[in-house]
């Protein structure tokens, strides 16, 4: 009782109030609008560099690898605390659970410090641009780029732990307002009830070394960098010599002055209005000073501004169906068709948005067919790329504006009683009829938008087509005039649909019983217009037809060289070309093969007779047993052929084949493990618990879960390898189809394979290794926190097996994958491999039948029961 009345830290604070940036009711509103279009435009900016890095091989790079991994950090770190802080501007209870607050510090911490090593490599790289031109190549190669990636990333883990682990040994008693709109660690240093030195020394520790470290290097490098423009005795040379490091400066004069400022100022109500520069407006600037001062980004967006309006309105069309039809075919197959209050205003803020964009993309496009058929001359000049950027700015902007006009209206109503929304979605008319409070304003804002919205697109779209038949007309040739207006004809369709489509749903009048009939209508404006567009710019136009006939021809030369490639099959090397090593390899990867596959059956076998098993924990070990069985069969009694036969070859089908399984249960096991590790901070931490969270339902979809992570990831790095071309070197040093050894005999560039891998190695590592730490970091704190040493004892027992099974997992795979790819490595790594794919297996069902009791028990029970 006295635990259940303490939380799990050992203190009555089981939930944090966020103070926010002010507590006046009428600066929440304004605030709100501030901080969403900031966030907008930090998640469009830097999403919009990681999209055109990842796309254009251009940009592939030393300098923008580095520029794509600071732009994902700018994503994840300000999405750590930007979506809470805007629910808060808006919700009156502003709470924050503990381990919300605990995950949220920890994640925080993680970007930011991994912001401070990638400058930091990213200063590294301007050095030797600039000081070692000729060997700039060969120094930064991808896997040194890799390499000081995953030490950022690994500084910053180590960093983000060490202050999680402290701030979790802390109680916290009965004060529980934190100061600010995130959970940082000064202001809950100050809500603590115990002595926090440790926390201190730890804080003054690591700050001194992310400071120190990346500061001395980074002015070290500049120090190199100067002297060597110096030297530089053209005046052009020293400008572009200065323009490659100038937007990296700007950058992180930005990012540590405005840290410096935050963590240096003595007032806490100055601290916190200066962090919002640090973790709001630093991460919306960066892609912003990298795209405005960056000649290879101007020219990657200006090659997507050629591009025209015609891909922004099937983005549009998809983006706009997809905001409501998916929930409307949920609503068929559930019994109960509800939506909550945020998810109801949220998808009509989008629709909003999405219907008003298409409004003024089709108004462009227009303007862009006048400009075709009027000005042919002209065209290349008016339409440039400036200007088509700057057309679909300005639709986005106008869309921005409309639908949060039309939100914020609808969040200041109230709904009493009446909930049922006569309708598919959240649109605005039947909403407004549910309101309980006056809807005038809400009724004189949809009357001015949609005047603005009507007026705007429509006498455009007219005036231009007035033109362009004017020009038609006065074209001589037969021909020439029907060219000319077959060029329009999908467009004319498509605003014909659109226009016409919403018209007919909205120009309505607003009887009772008309909204079934708007309802049915709207079916048409909603899901049938958008299904329809792509196929009247397809079937319409000949530019797209051509296009698609060059794809696919593209595609078949792609297979046709594959098909008639030199390799159909290859030689899988092996461990030794001795003879006289054969048989007794064979002999001994059989029998532990053997111990794997009788170990992981016997577990499967007694998990599902015996009923005492049938919990949570052994329903993941049954998981877990079948996965081991499995992906040690992928590849081993290939080997074992492979040791008593002369040719050691495996087809291409069977290689591929072999690579796709191989990733499918090797990435199951990390999410099996890792849903273990839930399974026992659960068991442990909230004992009472237990059996309502880890319900039948929430087991099933971890299962579910990892393996559908699983399937994608393989699939990721099976498609990336059937794309690769292998011409003659068809021999594979290792005794399996792995990817860096396959990488390694294309003749193709593998870049996208590594840049794949790079992107889905660290995510199954930083998701599974984050989870779990923090999963024993509570369940460490909780058992610390038991008076007994028998309960101590008891309930360390009941993770020991899952913590060997882990260390051995992770622990193995990290020295298989985490060395350097020399030469010399390889037949290292094909050897260490063999702990990684064979030994874990089968030492895994040894692990938990010898440690576990109920397992011991269950299976002397079988045993006498004779089931065998």
């Amino acid at each position: 009782m006295i635990s259940m009345m303490f939380g799990k830290n050992g203190s009555l604070v089981t939930e944090f109030v966020l103070a926010g940036l002010t507590d006046r009711p009428e600066l929440q509103l304004p605030l709100f609008f501030l901080f969403l279009m900031i966030y907008t435009v930090t998640v469009v900016g830097n999403f919009g560099l990681i999209t055109l890095i990842g796309f254009n091989p251009h940009l592939h790079t030393p300098m923008y690898y580095f520029l794509f991994n600071l732009s994902f950090i700018d994503l994840c770190y300000s999405s750590v605390f930007s979506p809470k802080m805007l629910m808060n501007f808006v919700c009156e209870k502003n709470t924050i659970s503990y381990v919300g607050c605990m995950t949220q510090l920890f994640l925080f911490l993680f970007f930011v410090i991994s912001e401070c090593y990638m400058l930091t490599s990213m200063a590294y790289d301007r050095y030797l641009a600039i000081c070692n031109p000729l060997l700039y190549k060969v120094t930064m190669s991808p896997q040194v780029c890799y390499m000081l990636s995953f030490a950022s990333y690994g500084m910053a883990f180590v960093g983000a732990s060490a202050h999680t682990g402290c701030m979790l040994r802390l109680s916290f008693c009965n004060a529980n307002v934190i100061n600010h709109y995130l959970c940082d660690i000064l202001p809950l240093l100050q809500l603590s009830c115990t002595s926090t030195y440790v926390n201190e020394v730890v804080v003054l520790i690591v700050v001194g070394i992310n400071i120190t470290v990346p500061s001395l290097t980074i002015l070290i490098s500049y120090v190199f960098i100067l002297a060597s423009i110096l030297n530089i005795k053209s005046t052009q040379g020293r400008s572009k010599a200065f323009s490659t490091c100038s937007s990296h400066i700007m950058a992180i004069s930005l990012f540590f002055g405005s840290g410096a400022f935050m963590y240096l100022n003595h007032s806490e109500e100055q601290g916190k209005v200066s962090s919002v520069f640090y973790t709001n407006v630093v991460p919306m600037l960066n892609p912003l000073i990298y795209s405005l001062r960056n000649k290879d980004v101007k020219i990657a967006l200006k090659k997507i501004a050629l591009e025209k309006d015609g891909c922004c309105k099937y983005l549009f069309d998809f983006c706009y169906s997809s905001v409501l039809t998916p929930k409307m075919l949920m609503n068929f197959i559930l019994r109960r068709n509800v939506i909550s209050y945020m998810q109801c205003m949220t998808q009509l803020y989008f629709f909003c948005f999405f219907v008003v964009s298409e409004c003024y993309v089709l108004t462009s496009m227009a303007y862009d067919r006048y400009v075709a058929i009027c000005n042919p001359l002209l065209y290349s000049v008016v339409m440039s790329p400036q200007v088509c950027l700057n057309l679909m700015l300005g639709s986005y902007l106008m869309a921005f504006s409309d639908a949060v006009a039309h939100t914020v209206c609808m969040l200041r109503l109230t709904f009493c009683s009446a909930n049922t929304i006569n309708h598919y979605f959240c649109d605005i008319l039947p909403l407004l009829q549910l309101s309980c409070t006056s809807t005038y304003v809400n009724q004189l804002v949809a009357y001015v938008v949609v005047i603005i919205n009507i007026i705007v697109p429509t006498p455009t779209i007219i005036i231009s087509y007035g033109f362009i038949l004017s020009s038609i007309i006065r074209i001589s040739s037969s021909e020439g005039r029907s060219k000319a207006f077959s060029t329009c004809s999908s467009h004319i369709l498509a605003v014909s649909l659109f226009f016409g489509s919403g018209a007919f749903m909205y120009f309505k009048p607003s009887s009772a019983g008309s909204v079934d009939g708007a309802k049915i209508s709207s079916v048409f404006y909603t899901n049938v217009v958008p299904m329809m567009n792509p196929l009247i710019y397809s079937l319409r136009n000949k530019d797209v037809k051509v296009a698609l006939r060059k794809t696919l021809a593209r595609w078949k030369r792609k297979m046709d060289t594959v098909n008639v490639s030199v390799v159909t099959e290859f030689i899988l090397v092996g461990f030794s070309d001795q003879p006289d090593l054969q048989i007794p390899l064979f002999f001994l990867f059989l029998a532990m093969y053997l111990t794997t596959a009788l170990g992981n059956l016997c577990l499967i076998f007694l998990t599902v007779l015996n009923s005492h098993l049938h919990t949570p924990m052994y329903f993941f070990l049954f998981n877990l047993s079948f996965i081991d069985l499995c992906y040690c069969s992928v590849f081993t009694p290939k080997m074992l052929i492979n040791f008593v036969l002369k040719k050691n070859v495996i087809s291409y089908n069977e290689c591929m084949t072999q690579v796709y399984f191989f990733c499918f249960f090797v990435i199951s096991e990390c999410y099996v493990l890792t849903s273990m590790a839930y399974d026992r901070y659960m068991a442990i931490c909230n004992p009472l618990l237990y059996n309502i969270v880890m319900s039948p339902t929430l087991c099933l979809n971890l299962m579910l879960g990892s393996y559908f992570i699983a399937f994608s990831d393989a699939v990721a790095h099976t498609v990336c390898m059937l794309r690769l071309t292998f011409c003659d070197a068809n021999t594979i040093n290792h005794y399996f189809c792995d990817i860096p050894p396959l990488l390694q005999l294309a003749c193709t560039s593998t870049y996208v394979n590594e840049f794949v891998i790079f992107v889905v190695g660290s995510i199954n590592i930083i998701v599974p290794t984050s989870t779990i730490f923090i999963s024993y970091g509570f369940i460490l704190s909780s058992i610390v926190h038991i008076s007994s040493s028998e309960g101590r004892s008891k309930a360390f027992s009941t993770c020991s097996s899952h913590i060997i099974a882990v260390f051995l997992f992770f622990g193995s795979s990290a020295l298989v994958y985490f060395k350097p790819s020399s030469a010399g490595s390889l037949n290292e790594r094909k050897i260490s491999s063999v702990f990684y794919t064979n030994v874990v297996p089968m030492l895994n069902p040894l692990i938990y039948s010898l440690r576990n009791k109920d397992i011991k028990v269950a299976f002397r029970k079988t045993l006498s029961s004779r089931k065998f």
